[in-house]
């Protein structure tokens, strides 16, 4: 991830046989092309996506041979935290499954969960951009994610927990 852009990057350990290189993004369920070049005698190939979803996004290269096979890379994920700047997600999610905050930057952030009645409940000082959130010990019920930033507030989600 470079600012709004995903870099993708392919390397090949030989062009022989090569017709050509797809690289695809997953939407909806669906692999759709971001990219498609074809065969040259290059071994390093590299693709950009400008249209970054906040969340998740999901990358694999497609590698079409002149014999008619086809083969794909491992996928890939790269996390975007959306022009707000924080992604909160699974969002309802259940009793016990891990949640994930994803931030633009860590500059003195504080993450703090309350309870329906405003009680804290959670403070986690992310560590990361992509921050892990363990909801185990928190009953079903809605709560109220905040960020703050420099002990001001940046970002409000509402959260539901369900069993």
């Amino acid at each position: 991830l470079e600012g709004d852009t995903a870099q993708l990057e392919l390397l090949l350990g030989t062009a022989s046989g090569l017709r050509r290189i797809v690289f695809e993004k997953l939407v909806r369920g669906t692999y759709i092309p971001v990219a498609s070049f074809p065969a040259t005698n290059r071994l390093n190939w590299q693709a950009f996506d400008t249209k970054l979803e906040a969340g998740v996004n999901i990358y694999r290269a497609r590698i079409e041979l002149s014999n008619g096979g086809i083969t794909f890379s491992d996928p890939v994920q790269i996390c975007y935290a959306g022009q707000s700047g924080y992604q909160l997600f699974p969002n309802p999610a259940q009793v016990g499954q891990e949640l994930l905050l994803l931030s633009r930057t860590l500059e003195d952030q504080v993450l703090r969960i309350y309870d329906t009645l405003g009680r804290e409940v959670t403070n986690i000082k992310p560590r990361s951009e992509v921050q892990t959130i363990d909801t185990q010990n928190l009953p079903a019920g809605i709560y109220q994610v905040v960020v703050f930033k420099n002990e001001k507030r940046v970002q409000h989600f509402k959260l539901v927990l369900t069993n």
